[in-house]
């Protein structure tokens, strides 16, 4: 594999793991279970903060493997 596509995985996976946590953020703050992500003072950005990094950093890794394998197998001559 070339170094552009390193960093096409990496930036691949980098935003499959954003669009998820956004995703999961966004799906729990309508929901607002418990009244935790919003109320009448507005926005609890706190909890939406910590909802979003604990998506973000869990799914980081497995995205970025997926990304490089899926491009190494696209990638390689065949």
């Amino acid at each position: 594999m070339t170094r552009k596509h390193w960093i096409i995985g990496l930036v691949l996976g980098v935003v499959i793991a954003f669009l998820v946590g956004a995703a999961m953020t966004f799906a729990d703050w309508q929901l607002n279970p418990a009244g935790i992500f919003h109320g009448p003072d507005g926005t609890n950005w706190g909890f939406v903060r910590n909802t979003f990094i604990s998506w973000f950093l869990p799914t980081l890794p497995v995205a970025l493997i997926a990304a490089l394998v899926i491009i190494w197998f696209t990638s390689r001559p065949r």
